[in-house]
């Protein structure tokens, strides 16, 4: 969940809550995108994770940390994911694409607009039939690299599936993946509507 304080710092917090919510232990805590005054990374998305049975991973710094239902910390997944560039077309166009939208935002956080020179190596994770399905930012004949680990780390298989991200940013469009299938919701213009798209990775 993202969080902040008096300071107009953000960032993002993984907790545990009880069934009345209320919040019994903090697992992770991650800096954010915004400092006022201070910095705007447009490219930190924190505290990716998702659940496992009784257990919730969480990518930290581009490890899969793995905790009980207690917060302990039981698994850690490392790989040595491969660096690449953010590029100057693509800072370009997200700049544009913050002028397009609120004019306001954009004259507030402008001066302290930070791209890093690097991506982060997982772009994103999920856990689907059993497995820990990795992306990461590269790309080969336009499909993206994608690391596959069972629950225990081990690393099966590397993938490249056709995924497809809404407009300039990172995130995907909805799917999921079943028994090696890729389903996402493709938004179409032309035909004003969405298609489902389907690939076999």
């Amino acid at each position: 969940m993202p969080g902040g304080n008096h300071e107009k710092k953000l960032h993002g917090i993984v907790s545990f809550y009880d069934e009345n919510l209320n919040r019994i232990k903090e697992v992770y805590r991650e800096k954010g995108a915004l400092e006022l005054g201070k910095y705007f990374n447009p490219l930190i998305d924190p505290c990716h994770f998702d659940i496992l049975g009784d257990k919730i991973i969480i990518n930290v710094e581009d490890v899969l940390l793995v905790f009980n239902s207690k917060g302990e910390k039981i698994l850690s997944i490392k790989h040595d994911y491969r660096k690449v560039k953010v590029t100057e077309a693509f800072k370009k166009e997200m700049v544009e694409s913050f002028k397009k939208g609120d004019r306001k935002q954009y004259e507030m956080l402008k001066d302290i607009l930070q791209f890093p020179e690097y991506w982060r190596g997982i772009s994103g994770f999920a856990v689907l039939d059993k497995k820990i399905y990795v992306a990461t930012h590269f790309k080969k004949d336009d499909k993206l690299e994608h690391f596959i680990f069972d629950i225990n780390g081990k690393l099966l298989n590397t993938v490249y599936l056709p995924r497809k991200n809404m407009g300039i940013s990172e995130r995907p469009y909805p799917g999921t993946i079943s028994n090696g299938i890729l389903y996402q919701l493709i938004e179409n213009e032309n035909l004003d509507g969405w298609l489902l798209q389907i690939d076999v990775e």
